[in-house]
């Protein structure tokens, strides 16, 4: 049960980060005329974007860190895959960065910012609340 709470708290205060930095990304895309998505963001309103991205935005984000959640804490403490967990999942965040970063140059920094909050939150923060919840 407090696997399942870490958890969903790891999820959220990612969730909080990424809802920071996510409508700066639509507006900017937005603004600028010549990119290619502006004309896939011209068709819906940035508002019923930002609607639709909050709402998808939750779940995804709570269900991420639970499942991350029971991933860290299945681990034996006596094996080393504690440590594959994190190398996994920052191949998998790096990679993901990587292709967003050449698709929209204008707001890659966005995406970093998204990446390494990524990174501290679901690499380091939650296994650190796994690690006091067990003492």
């Amino acid at each position: 049960m407090t696997s399942v709470l870490i958890g969903a708290i790891s999820g959220f205060v990612m969730l909080l980060i990424f809802l920071m930095v996510t409508p700066l990304i639509i507006f900017s895309l937005v603004r600028d005329q010549s990119h290619w998505s502006n004309k896939v963001i011209r068709r819906a309103k940035p508002i019923t974007l930002m609607l639709l991205l909050v709402l998808l935005a939750y779940p995804i984000c709570g269900g991420v860190g639970i499942v991350l959640s029971f991933m860290y804490d299945s681990a034996n403490s006596d094996n080393n895959y504690r440590n594959l967990i994190p190398t996994i999942l920052l191949i998998i965040a790096l990679l993901s960065s990587i292709t967003f970063a050449i698709l929209f140059r204008r707001v890659a920094i966005g995406f970093a910012f998204i990446l390494i909050a990524f990174v501290v939150i679901y690499g380091w923060l939650l296994p650190l609340l796994l690690d006091l919840s067990r003492r």
